[in-house]
């Protein structure tokens, strides 16, 4: 994710990786991350290619905060009803609320997935990267777990 100042320069880099997550977990974080490196209530767009981030943030939060962070109960077959369960991602949502209601305004803008941008590539090299780190801290881990609690490379 990159932030750029309302000129459009850009003003810093971040990326990360989070061990058993979901892409739209990652995708809320990085939303996160965005409102919460802006540390002054500003007017602020966030461009996402993710469909359940744009929803979530300005169509369905109020009805769950209404539902106390529950889903819309909904017929099912035979009879059976669903809902009262929990929202996916409860407290990354609410932590997307508090950082949203921070600021001035923020615009959630929905960009095509891969579209070919200048910014949508920056955000495609910073993911890889991330990905990368991630695939890396996974194979350390890996040989730690291979080589047990008995394992003496100066023996070899």
């Amino acid at each position: 994710m990159f932030i750029c100042g309302t000129s459009g320069e850009k003003l810093g880099e971040l990326y990360g990786t989070e061990k058993s997550t979901t892409n739209n977990r990652m995708e809320m974080t990085a939303a996160l991350r965005a409102l919460t490196f802006v540390d002054v209530p500003s007017r602020i767009t966030i461009y996402t290619d993710s469909q359940y981030l744009i929803n979530g943030i300005t169509k369905w939060i109020p009805r769950w905060k209404q539902r106390n962070w529950k889903k819309k109960k909904t017929k099912k077959a035979k009879g059976k009803r669903n809902g009262g369960v929990e929202v996916a991602n409860r407290d990354l949502w609410e932590q997307l609320d508090a950082a949203n209601a921070f600021h001035e305004h923020v615009e959630w803008s929905w960009i095509k997935g891969h579209a070919a941008s200048h910014w949508n590539h920056t955000a495609d090299r910073l993911a890889k990267t991330g990905a990368k780190e991630a695939q890396s801290q996974i194979e350390i881990e890996l040989d730690k777990q291979l080589q047990g609690p008995y394992y003496d490379s100066s023996i070899l």
